[in-house]
């Protein structure tokens, strides 16, 4: 587990974060490894989706005494933050992931499944980004955004771990040909120096991707000028507020959350912490079909 930094509530709950599932497999075959740094990556947008739910709450509105306008902003930046990365990680998978992995696979179409599990949430999640890119500081409420979060949440949960088993799945074919696919999409991920990426993309997945995880996972091994870049640059000054929410620094250590009281107990209703468990449950169509 993580290496939490105190008592009170932090970004692993109350969705839960995913276990590196194949850990004695990871030089078996590439599709396991596949799968493995796949779960590191959805842990990831679990985190962020958890730190935004655990600190939310503590976010005054303008109708109560205690409203920042700044704090507001950033949260409503933060959250279009995730929104942002959840949709650049899934064009990468349709775009790059996918598609090679069925050429490899020799079966046109076996990941249509997890492309439609994408479509199936992806307008809840745009309804969200909207919310938050367009609701002024003064007319905000936590529950707008908590609602919009919970109305797609379960099947987001349910899709980043059906994922994985999936990925497991390919062990049947090629091992060079998957790993081959594997190394080009890290080694895409840490050429993609788009400028647009550092405004909320970078900040925001060096701030969730926690180094102390399981006794330490060395993800997303972004290459340290970048890292650097980000903090003194593009996540500096007046534009350091949002990553205030993030559960880590940019060094992947994790730190109190910012807004929730030491010692404060969760405040998140008890539906929004149900978890979909889907460990044990088949997916129709596994890759072998």
């Amino acid at each position: 587990m993580s290496i939490k930094p105190s008592t009170a509530p932090w970004a692993d709950a109350p969705y839960k974060l995913i276990a590196t599932p194949y850990p004695e497999k990871m030089d078996e075959h590439a599709a396991y490894k596949t799968a493995n740094t796949m779960a590191w990556a959805h842990n990831y947008i679990l985190r962020g989706m958890n730190t935004i739910l655990q600190q939310g709450p503590y976010i005054p509105d303008s109708t109560q005494s205690n409203y920042k306008e700044k704090d507001v902003k950033d949260l409503l930046f933060y959250t279009a933050a995730w929104c942002h990365s959840l949709h650049h990680h899934h064009s990468v998978e349709e775009e790059l992931i996918f598609p090679e992995l069925e050429k490899v696979a020799g079966k046109p179409g076996i990941a249509q499944y997890l492309e439609d599990q994408h479509h199936a949430f992806t307008p809840q999640c745009a309804e969200l980004e909207k919310v938050v890119k367009t609701m002024s500081p003064s007319d905000y409420r936590w529950a707008t955004i908590h609602d919009a979060i919970h109305a797609f949440a379960p099947q987001l949960t349910e899709h980043l771990n059906d994922e994985i088993r999936w990925l497991a799945s390919l062990h049947i074919y090629d091992n060079a040909g998957i790993a081959k696919v594997l190394q080009e999409a890290e080694d895409s991920a840490k050429r993609n120096t788009e400028l647009a990426l550092f405004y909320d993309v970078f900040p925001y997945v060096l701030g969730t991707c926690d180094t102390t995880f399981e006794g330490g996972i060395p993800f997303p091994g972004f290459p340290a000028p970048l890292t650097y870049f980000v903090k003194y640059w593009s996540a500096a000054g007046r534009n350091s507020g949002p990553w205030s929410f993030n559960p880590c620094d940019f060094w992947g250590r994790p730190v109190p959350l910012h807004f929730v009281p030491q010692g404060a107990a969760s405040v998140i209703q008890p539906i929004v912490a149900q978890h979909v468990d889907s460990s044990q449950k088949p997916i129709a169509p596994l890759a072998m079909v």
